[in-house]
């Protein structure tokens, strides 16, 4: 039964094979067992898990569906997660395949119609012998890249009590931290190349994630609106967690060291530099700017705060000390929220740039003006000037491009943008001529 079942779902179907497949990275490395989750995105309304188990332990304590079945978590592309329910089938015997699958999934235009990123969550106490996902045939599948950052390491695994995989303690602070987690040996977990190593026996959810950002210099505490999440929304023009591996392959292999790094959204995205993106609009500015200079462009595009504090904690700024690092940060937070919150944000960002970067001339970008929204975003950079005042930051200055890009009543000139927000080549010439004042050493 259970196999005529599942040569129904291959006819419909197309199946991912995650140590088969290569993911969309810049490094040849496939997803793996040995992290407990597979990241993945498609736009497919049904999928379908079908694995088999090198064993079937149940221990003591711990129940069937956590030991041998898996987890599906849905991330939108605004980064909120939910855990989904779907028809499980756990099989009897060590042959079997085992599975779990969800129909009619609705994503609406969610990230131009690419859909949304999911994580699979696999079983606490059996190992994965092979493991395919599938996907309505005419739909799209991406494995995600193997995440680069350091990994928290976990020994002294306890069984737990939880009902399903995504609820053990280890796999509720992956989500929370957003960070790798592989279960090691208590020897491995002092030696190895570890964010940190955490022993399973005593470790609770609310300390151990607080004990995370405080070993990444993260401040308790944080404003709602910087609190640190990933997003998909502009998924027609680049893939974020692509992205996100690109940044993190270059500074440590490509070109380290960069001595110049720019942090921002969509502005900063297509302007140009590398990584490279198909809609860079300022090429001939850059190049006139930053020359031969080793550069990073950290820019996302539809990047807000909190976006930006996820790529700060996850090691953007880590492994090299860089000379200028231009800010221009709060755009995409304009229409919903309050500007002195914004501009609380912005300073909360500014400061965790700092640990990461404590010897960087840290150049504070005023938010470009926009279409219809001038006086908000004037009231905004007001704030965060006099928040840098009552800050205990230093080595900072502020750059300001608004008179190169209005007339002389302050109003937006259009011919310098393409569409009221982003600047065309003129725009970016015109900013590159204020910013290199700020770039002679």
């Amino acid at each position: 039964m259970l196999s005529t079942l599942f040569l129904i779902l291959a006819a419909a179907l197309s199946w991912h094979d995650p140590v088969k497949e290569l993911p969309h990275s810049p490094v040849a490395v496939h997803q793996t067992f040995d992290r407990g989750c597979i990241d993945f995105s498609t736009n497919s309304g049904d999928i379908t898990v079908r694995y088999v188990l090198k064993s079937r332990k149940v221990p003591k304590g711990a129940t069937r569906r956590a030991s041998l079945g898996v987890d599906l978590y849905d991330y939108d592309v605004d980064g909120v997660g939910r855990l989904l329910d779907g028809e499980v089938s756990l099989g009897t015997s060590k042959k079997d395949t085992l599975s779990f699958s969800v129909k009619g999934m609705e994503y609406g235009n969610a990230g131009y119609g690419h859909g949304h990123e999911f994580r699979l969550y696999l079983p606490l106490y059996n190992e994965i012998a092979w493991l395919e996902i599938g996907t309505l045939e005419d739909k799209e599948f991406i494995f995600e890249p193997y995440r680069m950052e350091k990994a928290i390491a976990f020994y002294h695994v306890p069984v737990e009590g939880v009902e399903r995989p995504a609820m053990s303690v280890r796999n509720c602070i992956q989500r929370m931290t957003d960070f790798p987690v592989e279960v090691v040996s208590r020897a491995k977990a002092r030696k190895g190349h570890y964010l940190m190593a955490v022993d399973g026996a005593c470790a609770d959810t609310v300390n151990t994630v607080r004990e995370v950002f405080r070993t990444c210099g993260m401040a308790d505490g944080l404003p709602e609106i910087v609190l640190p999440v990933r997003q998909r929304r502009d998924m027609k023009y680049y893939d974020w967690t692509e992205r996100h591996a690109q940044i993190l392959n270059r500074v440590r292999e490509v070109a380290p060291n960069p001595d110049v790094a720019l942090i921002g959204n969509s502005i900063t995205h297509y302007w140009s530099g590398e990584p490279y993106n198909d809609w860079h609009s300022g090429v001939d500015s850059w190049e006139s700017l930053f020359g031969d200079r080793n550069v990073i462009n950290l820019g996302y595009g539809w990047d807000r705060l909190g976006n930006m504090m996820w790529r700060v904690l996850h090691e953007e700024f880590d492994g090299y000390s860089a000379r200028h690092i231009f800010v221009m940060a709060g755009t995409n937070d304009i229409y919903r929220r309050p500007e002195e919150a914004i501009a609380e944000g912005t300073i909360k960002l500014l400061e965790y740039i700092r640990v990461k970067q404590p010897e960087a001339r840290i150049h504070v970008v005023h938010i470009y003006p926009r279409r219809k929204a001038i006086w908000r975003v004037d009231k905004v950079n007001a704030k965060v000037d006099q928040l840098l005042k009552e800050s205990s930051l230093d080595n900072y200055d502020i750059i300001d491009v608004k008179s190169v890009l209005t007339d002389s009543k302050g109003n937006l000139v259009e011919g310098y943008f393409t569409d009221g927000l982003h600047p065309n080549a003129e725009g970016y010439r015109r900013i590159a001529s204020v910013y290199r004042e700020f770039l002679k050493d």
